[in-house]
């Protein structure tokens, strides 16, 4: 799982390969944005910022075409995340904008028979169906 500090972890490497293969393979323009989740941490990326940094990349988009076809050494999965996207973010991703929060964060307001503390829910409510899903 990623965190604030190291965003270069298998979940997000796994999120780049989906999102080439949505984006490029499937031509897929109406994404608008990408999340991974373990259920409690949330990590939410605007997909203009992966198509800033990645889709427009001709270099990865050339290595990502070669994987996908066959071309490289290695086929499965974690030779693309090891030897192409791990790579391609410590070299090329310095930063990128990311929505982070922790649903247990909001337990104890989600729970208790407080009224007043509701509005502290706001900002989480923000991200919900409407914008996102």
């Amino acid at each position: 799982m990623p965190t604030s500090e190291n965003i270069n972890t298998k979940a997000f490497q796994e999120l780049i390969l989906y999102y080439l293969q949505e984006r490029i393979t499937n031509k897929n323009i109406e994404i608008k944005y990408l999340v991974i989740t373990d259920i409690f941490e949330w990590f939410i990326f605007n997909a203009n910022d992966f198509e800033r940094l990645f889709a427009s990349d001709k270099n990865l988009i050339r290595q990502f075409t070669d994987f996908e076809e066959g071309r490289l050494s290695g086929t499965n999965t974690d030779f693309f995340y090891k030897n192409i996207a791990e790579q391609f973010v410590d070299e090329s991703v310095s930063d990128i904008p990311v929505t982070c929060f922790d649903i247990r964060d909001f337990e104890t307001i989600i729970k208790n028979a407080d009224k007043e503390d509701d509005n502290k829910l706001i900002a989480l409510y923000k991200y919900s169906l409407p914008n996102i899903f």
